[in-house]
């Protein structure tokens, strides 16, 4: 109950399977080895900072981004109108609430419960409590210095379940994490709009910022009231070494975002994603069959066009015997050379929209 949030960000599977490619593509002498990992995956929950153990691993695996002939490339992901991220400003002495709305559709048959999970400076105290559709305040927790009791459970007078969880310095990034789940009753969620409400308790004479974000599911019945398509981005896309990728409708309009594509920033302000590619009705094999073709759309199916623009430039460098370069030469060319650059950053198109021939020409 007291561990991290159940994310792609503190998955040891993926930990591991990245610790076995690093085996399996070292750099020998003049026997040139190359590697480009591309994810189509990713979970909300986490600090959108860089800081998970999966994305550290990321670190590790490309050295940092100084490993040559390594690179990790990563979806920006399908939330940006999701309803799934939301944050608030707090005063000294003030409260914020923070409404999610469940509908009255039924969950998933496997879905158990959902999850918002909220993060914040370490040098801010709060009470967390959260209410009913009723306005009953079912379970509250203080989170402030001190305060030994770290988890709170109760259940509404509905027979759902609610817990909170609370990390003070939380060994990723030393800042506050605060769980808060959500169980299904018996016959499924209470519909309404739930709050989650934030008191200030410490004297601090600065605003308290607070993000929010609440985990994928299936049935997407819960969303933020208020929601923002910013800070979407889901993990490990966050990670400083990985080049995430947005989609556009059009190849040829860099500013054609779709409006599922994940926007950014991280939460510590990084510039992500780094370029979009086309992801709308991408063809692509259909799974599951030996010939047949399918018209996809999303950041999967933009993301993997940046890997293989990677995976061409490490061929041709292989096949003429050349130095390799790093992940973060390839980010630098991959943003310099696309289309539209102008130097500036934007949370849905990133720095461009990928242009194959020319960023093979900066190298």
């Amino acid at each position: 109950e007291l561990g991290n949030a159940p994310s792609l960000g503190y998955s040891m599977s993926h930990v591991m399977v990245l610790r076995t490619l690093a085996r399996l593509a070292p750099q020998r002498g003049n026997d040139l080895r190359a590697m480009v990992v591309n994810m189509s995956f990713g979970e909300h929950l986490g600090a959108h900072d860089g800081s998970t153990l999966l994305e550290a691993q990321i670190g590790e695996f490309t050295g940092d981004g100084r490993k040559s002939g390594v690179c990790v490339v990563k979806s920006a992901g399908n939330s940006g109108a999701s309803g799934g991220a939301t944050s608030a400003e707090i005063a000294p002495g003030g409260y914020a609430d923070i409404p999610v709305r469940v509908s009255a559709e039924k969950a998933a048959p496997n879905e158990l419960g959902f999850n918002t999970e909220l993060w914040f400076s370490s040098s801010f105290n709060h009470t967390v409590s959260v209410f009913d559709p009723a306005a009953n305040e079912v379970v509250s927790l203080k989170v402030a210095a001190g305060e030994e009791n770290k988890f709170a459970s109760a259940f509404s007078e509905n027979d759902n379940k609610v817990t909170i969880r609370a990390i003070r310095y939380h060994n990723d990034n030393g800042d506050t994490s605060v769980l808060v789940r959500i169980h299904r009753g018996i016959k499924n969620y209470h519909p309404g709009t739930w709050t989650i409400r934030l008191v200030r308790t410490d004297r601090g004479p600065h605003t308290a910022h607070v993000d929010a974000w609440i985990d994928l599911l299936d049935s997407r019945v819960p969303t933020f009231a208020g929601a923002t398509p910013e800070r979407t981005l889901t993990i490990p896309g966050t990670a400083e070494q990985i080049i995430t990728v947005g989609a556009v409708k059009n190849e040829a309009d860099p500013k054609s975002v779709m409006e599922i594509s994940s926007r950014g920033p991280a939460r510590n302000g990084a510039h992500k994603p780094e370029l979009t590619a086309p992801g709308n009705r991408v063809i692509g094999a259909q799974a599951g069959s030996e010939t047949d073709l399918h018209k996809w759309n999303g950041t999967s199916f933009a993301a993997p066009q940046v890997s293989g623009a990677i995976a061409l430039l490490y061929s041709r460098k292989i096949a003429e015997g050349k130095p390799l370069p790093n992940a973060t030469q390839i980010r630098a060319a991959l943003i310099n050379s696309s289309l539209g650059f102008d130097g500036t950053h934007d949370n849905a198109a990133g720095f461009g929209t990928l242009d194959i021939d020319r960023f093979l020409e900066e190298f």
